[in-house]
This record gives structure tokens, sequence and C-alpha cells, in this order.
């Protein structure tokens, strides 16, 4: 086999790796194996990367060796390719620049690489959204908070703190050590407590200590009831509604948890942020409540997908933290660079799968903040990509790590979502995929 006049072009085996099968000149291998760990994909680079015989030649894809493997895990796959390069002497630049992943999906074999392509955003090709609105006076106006149909009243609201809420002792003091390690560098770690020889706690001294510079004396409670107030933000609330809530909260705590008034006033700032907290509280639940009354079928008929209110992605300026830096070149996002995605993980994995459906016409990693939103009942809910179809539909994906796929928070972005699509007419597609389960994007087109 090692003649070059050998005739020998093609071989198959069963378990080229175990065997110990080695063929200084292959150029192209291809494994149907699952190919997951960098030991096994280190192996058979090295089965391909030999190139005794080569010359440079005038077509650039017979210059370059192929491995084509088969794996669930493709994001994975294909950073272990680039990491086994690095740990055969490629720096990390050179390892991205040797390797050049295709767009997974099938043969043929020969697929160029594609830094010279005009992305559509150059070509000035528009990429607008329709957006969910809301009829007022028999005009469409995009659907946002200031339209949610909230109504509570804060003197109303349960004031009552738990133990849990507002802790009856002061919190253990934490600090920091910053300290010079025996190589010369410098260090920190967290100390909870420092006791010194007396054997009192240093951190629960000091609070102590600038206790007693408070002059903060002879209050009652309808005055720490009117200084939380002033330093509460609550714009939404009347101060007839808010210093009644808080009143009724010291009480509570004097009558029920044997708070005397002077230790509250001395702890006003701790309790001014667990105040504030409980207020948030019940100002969310208000908005959960409203936000599910747009929901009902009587507010249907005010609620639309329009064209009228579209977002628009400008070709001119998307502006990123920064940038993905993997070696898969994505073949259809909408700017040339794709905007803070990371080279690996699920997340990664699910912008391959856009990438590559024959269905997809251009997509772009949706940016918090500056992106296509949705309105929840407490913020604005960015999907992760989104997409036009060759068909003239639009998608939109959020996908969720397992972890937290049945929060109420990730609920209620499916319900957001699927209204979306539902109002559209067909134009819209949602979808939140989770724990790798991409083909669920493919039968949401389908």
């Amino acid at each position: 086999m090692f003649d070059p006049n050998c005739e020998i072009r093609f071989i198959l085996t069963v378990r080229a790796l175990a065997e110990g099968w080695d063929c200084s000149f292959a150029y192209v291998l291809c494994s149907v194996a699952q190919i997951k760990s960098s030991t096994a994909v280190e192996q058979i680079l090295g089965r391909v990367l030999r190139l005794p015989y080569a010359r440079r030649q005038g077509q650039p894809e017979l210059n370059q060796a192929y491995a084509f493997v088969t794996s669930d895990d493709f994001a994975g796959t294909a950073a272990a390719l680039t990491d086994a390069l690095i740990d055969n002497g490629f720096e990390r630049y050179e390892a991205r620049e040797a390797l050049k992943v295709p767009t997974q999906g099938t043969l043929p074999l020969f697929r160029l690489a594609t830094e010279g392509r005009v992305v559509p955003a150059e070509e000035g090709v528009p990429f607008e959204i329709p957006r969910l609105t809301i009829l007022v006076d028999g005009q469409p106006e995009l659907f946002e908070e200031s339209f949610l149909p909230i109504e509570w009243e804060l003197a109303k609201c349960d004031p009552v703190l738990s133990e849990e809420d507002f802790l009856s002792t002061r919190p253990a003091g934490m600090g920091i050590d910053i300290y010079l390690s025996d190589e010369g560098k410098l260090k920190q770690r967290i100390i909870k407590e420092v006791k010194k020889k007396t054997g009192r706690h240093f951190i629960s001294n000091l609070h102590a200590q600038l206790a007693l510079l408070d002059r903060a004396t002879g209050w009652t409670a309808t005055e720490l009831a009117l200084w939380l107030d002033r330093n509460i933000s609550h714009p939404d609330v009347p101060q007839s509604q808010s210093s009644l809530f808080l009143r009724r909260m010291i009480d509570d705590l004097i009558d029920r948890r044997d708070f005397t008034l002077e230790r509250l006033v001395h702890d006003r700032f701790r309790l001014r942020d667990v105040a504030q907290a409980k207020i948030e509280q019940h100002r969310r639940a208000a908005k959960e409540k409203g936000f599910q009354r747009c929901l009902m079928p009587d507010m249907r008929p005010q609620l639309e997908v329009s064209p009228a209110h579209a977002f628009r992605f400008s070709p001119d300026q998307y502006r990123a933290n920064w940038y993905y830096e993997g070696s898969y070149e994505f073949q259809k996002h909408y700017y040339r660079a794709v905007d803070e995605l990371k080279s690996e993980g699920e997340e990664f994995g699910c912008a391959q799968f856009i990438d590559a459906l024959d269905e997809v016409k251009h997509w772009v990693r949706n940016l918090d903040r500056r992106g296509f939103w949705f309105q929840t009942s407490t913020d604005k809910f960015y999907p992760d990509f989104v997409a036009e179809l060759v068909d003239g539909r639009y998608l939109m994906v959020e996908y969720k790590g397992g972890h937290i796929y049945d929060t109420p928070e990730a609920e209620e972005k499916r319900i957001i979502g699927e209204l979306w699509q539902e109002l559209s007419e067909g134009k819209g597609i949602f979808v939140m995929p989770t724990r790798g389960d991409f083909k669920s994007i493919r039968q949401a087109i389908e």
C-alpha cells in the first residue's frame, strides 16, 4: 500500500483506531462512529494530517485534508478538532486559520471557505420583523409596559415581613483579605469574621461602634415611615398609599416581632432595602396580573402583529460588546461578525443548526437592549436568534437550558412568543428548544 502505484483508493474498517490501522497517505477520512472525546478526534486527525506526497495545487480545496465525523454534539466536536490541533503544536490563531469547519449537513465533499462573501447587511438587504401591537383609539401602538392594564393599591397589600425577609439579628460581617502569595502575586480571599485576642468579632464590633455615631434618637413611628417613604423610589404609587403601607409594616414589626422603635431606627437603612424589595414584589405581582389580562379572549381583538411597527435591523450598525471568535464559519448571518456568541455550548450548537437550515434566508444573533423584543410583565424579552426564512416567514428561537426551562419566567416568555405567532396569521414562528433538541426548530418550521 505504500507503493505510489498501488491501485487501492478506499478502505472500509469497523474499528480502525482499536485495530491500530495506519495509512500515512490518507487525505480524506469519513467516520460514521460517534466521536466525542478529544483523544479520539486527535487520533483521527493524525490519520489525515501527514500528506507525505502533497504538492501545492492550483485548486485551494486540493491543498487541504478532510475529516468527516458523525456526532450528536457537533459544536463540541468542532471545538475538539481545534483543540487537538493546538495540542499538537499549533497556536490558537493558527488552528483557527488551518481548520475551516464547513456548515453541518450533507456532502458535496468539497466546500470552500467563504471569507470573501458579501453578507446581506453589506448589500443593504432589508431585515424587518413585525411586532406585537395594541389598538388605541383604532390605531396600532407598540405593545409595551405602559399598555399593561395594571390596577393595584399598595395600601391594601400585605406589609408583613417574615424572619427570612428581615432578620432579627444583623447579618454576619464579611471582609476581603488581600495578600501576597509566596510567588509574589497579589491575591484576595473572603473572610467572614476576624477575631481579636479579646474573642470579639472585629467586623460586628465595628458595626456596633459605628451605630453609636448615629444621632437619630427620639423618632416616632410616623417619622420613620416618612423617612422610608422619602428614601424609596415609587413614582407609580402616591404617597398616601406608600406611607400608610410603610407605617403598617413598622407597626407589625413592633407589635408581632417585638422590635423596638429605637432598634428599627438604627437599622433603618437595612429596613429601607427590605421594604423596597417588598414593594417591588407587590408591583411585580400586579404587573403579572395585568399581563395575564392581556391574554384573555376579550383582549384579543385589540392585539395584532402589525408591520406598521416592525423592528428593523440596521444594515449599517448593530453595536456589540464582543464578537464570536470560533473556528466554525457561519454562512447565513446577516452581519459579517456574529455578535456576543461563545464558540461552544448548547447555544452555539443552536446557532449552527439554524445556520445550516435550507429554509433560513438569513439570521441574526439578537442582542439584549439592542435587538427585537417582546414585552413581558416585568421587562423586555429578547429572543436569542431571529431569522427570516426563504418563504418570507419569520422565526424566533429562544434557547433555554434544561435547569431553567420550567421556571415562571420561561413560561411567560413562551406565552408571549406563542401569542405573537398566533396573531401573525402564519407569518411568524416561535420555538423554545431545550436540552439540545434542535430538531424542534425544524419541526416548528415544517
